[in-house]
């Protein structure tokens, strides 16, 4: 009997034990994914661990390396010297060890990129995407993201390259016309982080489920997705798609609305800090972008003739939201009234199975 209890005492103290190791190990298991969210690439294993690059080790060797009998230049001092970098400007917007291209040097760039292109056409490259500077996370930089000329320019660009090269550009943001608008938020397509959590977009990092918990079905019926989808297209100017971009109020009231959470497991960002870095730019490529959309023929019976540079009919496009936001509200309805249903279909035939294997027993 005493030897049965002491067996059973250190049963009790191995049960202890084993609870404490499962929580710790979950712990470090969190901590080491942390860290390893804040490396763009996992290194080989086979990589050795230093200090710093002086304790490299060399795999590989071609050639026997050529010292020249003068001083070679830093090759930020080369392009001072033809006046084509600002190191100055750069800094005030991204700190330390970024520049500006200018002048002659940004037009040398320029060329490099375009020879790059052409070189990986002739290599066979048939397809190619265009993306552009999002201030996602609380260490983004607003300043960096690009003014309303630059996004015009690549807009065009774009479009001239399918007319002069034999690739297939596609733009992310200026290609919305061609997709009816944003195509996240399951629409199309929608993107799970690291962590399981599944998200409309891989720039908007808010959900409300996590693909370990739900099916991918369950996932594109969360509130997230469903509000996402209410709103879409979030702008009738499809060269305006973007919830964030363009229309940073739309993505705050989705997130807001549906209760999302911030995915980010290092640093958590409010969805009000997030949009209200992307208010000014949005404000002004719309000016843009609704001279070029509403200028075109097709576009002209939108609205009740241009007006202004904006290509709108303030009082004609005032009515046109609010009679948006009415059929938005209807179909709303009609979708939680077709879910409703469902959802009662399904507890009638619950009922039934479960009156059906009642009977049977």
């Amino acid at each position: 009997m005493k030897e049965a209890e002491e067996v059973k005492k250190q049963v009790n103290a191995q049960a202890k034990t084993l609870e404490e190791l499962a929580e710790k190990e979950k712990e470090l298991n969190d901590k080491v994914l942390k860290i390893m969210m804040r490396i763009p690439n996992i290194i080989d294993p086979s990589v050795p661990i230093g200090k710093n690059d002086t304790e490299n080790v060399e795999v590989q060797k071609y050639g026997e390396p050529i010292v020249p009998n003068f001083e070679i230049p830093y090759h930020t001092e080369i392009m001072e010297r033809f006046s084509g970098i600002d190191l100055d400007s750069a800094r005030k917007v991204a700190g330390n060890g970024f520049y500006y291209l200018i002048g002659d040097i940004a037009r040398l760039h320029s060329a490099v990129i375009s020879y790059a292109r052409d070189f990986m056409i002739d290599k066979g490259a048939a397809f190619v995407w265009y993306f552009t500077y999002m201030p996602v996370g609380n260490d983004a930089v607003p300043e960096l993201m690009v003014t309303p000329q630059q996004r015009k320019f690549m807009y065009e660009q774009v479009r001239m390259f399918r007319k002069t090269k034999s690739i297939f550009a596609m733009d992310f943001w200026n290609d919305g016309e061609y997709v009816r608008g944003c195509i996240a938020g399951g629409r199309y397509y929608f993107h799970i982080n690291a962590n399981g959590d599944v998200e409309p977009c891989a720039f908007i990092h808010y959900s409300t489920v996590n693909i370990k918990n739900v099916s991918l079905l369950e996932a594109l019926k969360s509130p997230l997705f469903k509000a996402y989808q209410r709103h879409q297209p979030f702008n009738n100017n499809h060269l305006r798609p973007c919830p964030l971009l363009d229309n940073p109020d739309s993505l705050k009231e989705v997130v807001h609305t549906s209760g999302a959470y911030s995915t980010d497991m290092l640093k958590p960002e409010k969805v009000d800090d997030l949009t209200g870095k992307c208010v000014s730019t949005a404000e002004k490529w719309a000016v843009v972008a609704d001279h070029i959309w509403y200028s075109r023929p097709d576009n002209q019976g939108q609205v009740s003739g241009v007006v202004n540079q904006d290509g709108r009919n303030n009082e004609k496009f005032e009515k046109e939201r609010k009679n948006k936001e009415v059929r938005q509200a209807e179909k709303s309805k009609e979708r939680e009234g077709i879910e409703r249903k469902r959802e009662q279909e399904e507890r009638e035939k619950e009922k039934i199975k479960e009156e059906e294997s009642a009977l049977t027993l």
